[in-house]
């Protein structure tokens, strides 16, 4: 396994929240700087349709012929950006049971959402009860959260972080 803490990238804000100079070193020391801002990416200037987008500052038309859409939410969006253009992982593998935004994705024969790929590569655990992405302590077990959409406490605090349900691990792209 390699170290992702040097993939982490750095965001820059460069125009009043509404871009960013993004840069990272990947596992064989090259520097990679992307250009992500808000746009609608259509010209239309129409509010409704804003999204992230990322765009390489030294154009690779092989591999990124446009740019690559991330998200509605900044958040969301650098989730993203670490995934998907960091670490090669590609979206269009439809979407886990139960949960409609649960993206899954794929990359050298293996399948997983997003969340739990998200949690791996930032060092963090996934509660077993509520499901969120929580930091681990020295000890491995959970720090205290509150629930999703609650001002409650997760019955699934300081217990072990959950571990990925085999159904997406273990998907592969088979042939047929």
């Amino acid at each position: 396994m390699t170290d992702t803490t040097a993939l982490v990238p750095e965001w820059i804000p460069t125009q009043d929240g509404r871009q960013y100079e993004v840069s990272f070193t990947d596992a064989d020391g090259r520097q990679h700087d992307w250009h992500v801002f808000l746009d609608n990416f259509d010209g239309t200037g129409r509010r409704r349709n804003m999204a992230w987008h990322a765009w390489p500052n030294v154009p690779d038309w092989d591999r990124w012929d446009r740019p690559v859409w991330l998200h509605r939410r900044i958040g969301d969006a650098r989730d993203e950006f670490l995934v998907r253009i960091v670490h090669g992982w590609q979206r269009g593998y439809g979407f886990a049971d139960g949960g409609a935004g649960d993206a899954i994705y794929g990359r050298d024969g293996i399948r997983r959402e997003r969340r739990f790929i998200v949690a791996e590569l930032t060092g963090r655990g996934i509660c077993a009860r509520c499901g969120k992405s929580v930091h681990v302590r020295v000890d491995g077990t959970l720090n205290a959260h509150r629930r999703p959409r609650s001002l409650d406490r997760c019955g699934g605090t300081h217990q072990e972080p959950a571990v990925e349900p085999e159904t997406f691990a273990c998907l592969g792209t088979e042939a047929s």
